[in-house]
Formats: structure tokens, sequence, C-alpha cells
């Protein structure tokens, strides 16, 4: 467009005002079609591309072994799926669009500089190397600082999530204070490596301003360019900083193991089953990872359908080890458990768990009304019922949503487990 106007001004082509009116208004309307496309494409590329990172990375975290979660703090995973997410998703675009746009920018300016001026090159040379030598020191240290301020953002997260879980036993012991004192230390900390972080683009700027005056021979190139400058260095590097995050998630979406969804040689099972509800354990060994030693080694057992069996031992026994291995949430090193007399290792995980009941020692409800959380449209489907309409239907699923827990005691919740239990097995009765 300035180009063009230069032309206009010294009546280069020997056009009409008129045409040149008509050339200088088609190209401002191409010019911006084109940054239209260019920014939509950029913007719903890394959308599409977060979007589809970050549900990657979350179904594997969701499926990954019980081990994993042992070995990972709460805080890596919580800063992995929330903080890098929404760097990848929100800042990483923009800055590669901004540093894409800035680049053509400043490439077309020198262009035409050594158009005009061929000598102009010979001056650049020193002012491009100096350039290069103050974003190249910038760029590792400014990498290493965003690493440790996501390190640092992942333990004050992981102290938040533990302060919140032991909450009871902290007011317990009247360590509030001490536990408010360490949460705020953790933050401090993270955000002085976010100062430090802003504290080196400054730096940054005080030596790019600092080359840009001392050269005097180019004094048209920093009269033109010397902010478009700064802006692409530092949109360079919050790409590559927005790439750890990427690389961070790309982890997570890749790499991590999941639990098999159906083991090749599966048993196929009938809707009621279990109906007895007999399990016999069988020289059952497990450990929670290899390497570590069998917390059950060698347990036979057998319960018939209807008994009452209490399990009583020392803290580190192995009793919440046998929910584990009734539930596969750890594969069994040796052995095996039936279930009415099916081999529960040859069952598709979805199909065991959808099966079996657990009351956890704290039970809790999901977010929305206690109808919600009884899943009542399971047993009117299984009567027949649910594909006739209602009025009361939409009520049913417009009910308002507040959290349960607030208004009702401990033990009606066990009533509520069971009495989900009791609608999801009405058919089978």
């Amino acid at each position: 467009m300035g180009l063009w106007l230069g032309f206009w001004s010294s009546s280069r082509f020997g056009l009409t005002r008129n045409n040149y009116i008509a050339i200088y208004v088609t190209l401002a309307i191409v010019q911006a079609l084109l940054m239209f496309l260019f920014t939509t494409s950029v913007s719903n590329l890394g959308s599409l591309s977060s979007h589809r990172l970050l549900d990657q990375a979350t179904n594997k975290v969701i499926r990954s072994p019980q081990s994993f979660h042992d070995t990972q703090p709460l805080g890596r995973i919580i800063n992995r799926l929330s903080r890098d997410a929404n760097v990848v998703d929100n800042q990483l675009p923009d800055a590669l669009r901004m540093f894409l746009y800035t680049m053509v920018l400043i490439a077309s300016i020198i262009a035409l500089l050594i158009y005009y001026f061929p000598y102009f090159a010979i001056a650049l040379v020193p002012l491009i190397a100096l350039f290069l030598f103050a974003t190249a020191y910038f760029r590792i240290t400014t990498r290493a600082l965003k690493h440790h301020e996501a390190v640092l953002c992942g333990k004050m997260f992981a102290q938040f999530s533990e302060s919140v879980s032991g909450v009871s036993t902290v007011r317990a012991f009247g360590f509030q204070n001490t536990f408010i004192q360490s949460l705020r230390e953790a933050i401090d900390n993270m955000n002085s490596a976010g100062f430090l972080n802003n504290s080196s683009q400054r730096w940054l700027a005080t030596r790019l301003d600092l080359v840009a005056n001392t050269m005097v021979l180019t004094v048209g190139l920093l009269v033109v360019s010397k902010r478009a400058v700064m802006h692409p260095i530092r949109q360079l590097t919050e790409v590559q900083t927005g790439m750890n995050a990427m690389e961070r998630l790309h982890e997570y979406a890749t790499s991590l193991d999941t639990e098999p969804d159906q083991p090749f040689n599966a048993l196929s099972i009938q809707e009621c089953w279990p109906q007895k509800g007999e399990i016999v354990m069988d020289n059952v060994q497990m450990r929670y990872r290899s390497g570590l030693p069998l917390v059950l080694n060698n347990l036979n057992m057998a319960i018939h359908g209807g008994e009452k069996i209490g399990i009583v031992g020392r803290t580190g026994a192995g009793k919440s080890s046998i929910t584990a291995a009734l539930f596969r949430l750890v594969e069994l090193s040796g052995g095996r458990i039936t279930i009415d007399g099916k081999d529960i290792s040859r069952l598709g995980l979805r199909d065991l768990r959808g099966r079996i009941e657990v009351i956890a020692q704290d039970p809790t409800l999901f977010k929305g009304t206690i109808r919600s959380n009884l899943d009542l449209w399971s047993a009117l489907r299984k009567a027949g019922l649910l594909a006739r309409p209602t009025p009361t239907h939409r009520t049913f699923t417009r009910s308002p949503s507040r959290q349960p827990d607030h208004c009702l005691r401990r033990g009606y919740f066990i009533c509520v487990y069971l009495r989900r239990d009791r609608l999801r097995r009405l058919g089978c009765h």
C-alpha cells in the first residue's frame, strides 16, 4: 500500500488519478481479505489443534493405570491440563500469528531499503548479528524461566490440593496458619518466577534499544523498524515457550499407557450378570508396580452369594488392595478372580465396573438433584416407559441443579447409593 502511494505521488506509470485510486482501493480490499484469511486460518488451526491435543491428553490421563496417578504429583497433572492447555489454546496461536506477520513486514521493509539503497545491506550485517546474539541469549534465559515458573505453579497447585483434601486434619491439629503461610510462600515463589520473566523482557528491550541507538549509520532502519524488530522477537519467544506447553501436552496425549477397554479373548456376559454374587479368589497375587513387593500373596478366598463378609487387618495389610483387584484398578500378577464363574480378567473394564457397586468410606454424589443421581432413566428404559412422552419428562430433565451434600447427611448418601444400584438392576429381578 505504501509503495503504491509512492508510485502515485511520483506519477511513475503516467496513469490518471481515477486509475491510481481504483488500483489503491483494489489493493486495500485484497490486503484486507488476505489478512482476514490469514488470521482466521491461524486461529482456527490453533484452536482445532489445541482442542484435539487437550482431548487426547485428557483421555490418556483418565484411562491411565493407577500406577501413573500414584507416581505423578496431582499439581503437575492439573498444571498441564489447565495452564499449559491455556497457553496452547490462547497465547500460542496469537503469538505465532503476530510473529509471522511482523517478520513478513520487516522483510518487506528491508527489501525496499536495499532496493533503494543497495549499500544499506553492508550496514545491515552487523546490526542483524547483534540482534541475533541478544535474541539467542534472551531465548535461552526466558525458556528456563518459563519452565521454572511452570514447575513452581505445579507445586503450588499440588500444595493447594493437599491442603483442601486434608482440611479436616489441619483443623483438628490447629495448623491453619502454618498451611496458609506455606501456601502464600508457594504463590510468592510462582509470582517471583513470572516477575523474572517480565524483567528478562525488559532486559532484552534495553539491549536492543542500546544497540539501535548506537548504530548511527543505520538511522533509517532504526526509525522505520526498531519497534517492529522488538515485536517479532517477543512473539518468537512466546511461540517457543508455547511449544513447551504443547510438548508437555503431547507427551500426555501420545505416550501414556491406558487401561485396555476389551481383552482380545473377552467373555460374553448376560445383561443381569452377576446374579448370585459368588466371588472366588484363587492364588491371587498383586503388586502395584513392577519391582515393588506383593501386597496380595497367594490369597485364596470363596464368598458365596448373599454372605456378609468383614475383612479386618492393620493399616497396610491389603484390605483396600482387595477392592482394587476386584475392580481391576491394578492387574493381577498371578492367580485369578471369578465372579459367578466368570474370570474378571477376561471381561471388558466397562462391563466389569458397570456391573458391581462399591460404597466408599467417604461417599459423594454428583452435582445435581437426587433424581439425576439415582439414574432413573435406565429403569424407565428397561420398563419400556421412556419412549412415551409425558409432561413430567421435561420437568425431570430441567430440574434445578444444586449440591446434594449441602442438605443431606452422610448416612443418606449410602441410601442413595443403594437405591441407585436397585434401580440399575430393576429389570433383572
